[in-house]
């Protein structure tokens, strides 16, 4: 006669080795999960929000921060270069002024030392998906860098 056909039993190792790597998979699994729900979302939810969030950076030296709030790709590039030209350009005191006035509306910042205009950039903003940026390239026409 013949004998039924042995069946393989995991051993006790194998089995803590498999709930070991099922336990390490699904807290990974948490830890995604989580930093995606934390994320913010990028761009401000009104044009006011995003003047106030251009002027907190300037004024706390967070220029990198405005990242998230730059439209499209090369965002952490663009506020790199404008960081290192601000800096370049050694101003004492910064005023951004959002203008809600226009058919666009426009966020200008103005970049001064001794009373004196050293830069200035004006970005118009856009509105993507419910979600307000700054437009990184320069309106063609504009008086948005007066010194008045």
């Amino acid at each position: 006669m013949s004998q039924p056909p042995r069946t393989r039993r995991k051993t006790a190792p194998a089995k803590l080795l498999a709930a070991a790597g099922a336990a390490a998979f699904l807290g990974w699994m948490a830890v995604v999960i989580v930093a995606i729900a934390r994320t913010p979302e990028a761009g401000a939810d009104s044009f006011e929000s995003l003047a106030a969030v251009v002027d907190r950076s300037f004024h706390s030296d967070d220029i990198g921060g405005l990242e998230r709030y730059v439209h499209g790709d090369g965002a952490g590039e663009y506020t790199s270069s404008l960081e290192d030209k601000l800096a370049d350009a050694g101003f004492d005191a910064v005023r951004v002024t959002p203008d809600a006035s226009r058919h666009v509306r426009t966020i200008t910042l103005t970049a001064t030392r001794r009373g004196h205009l050293v830069s200035c950039v004006s970005w118009e903003t856009v509105q993507d998906e419910g979600r307000w940026f700054l437009d990184p390239v320069a309106p063609l026409l504009t008086d948005g860098c007066r010194t008045s």
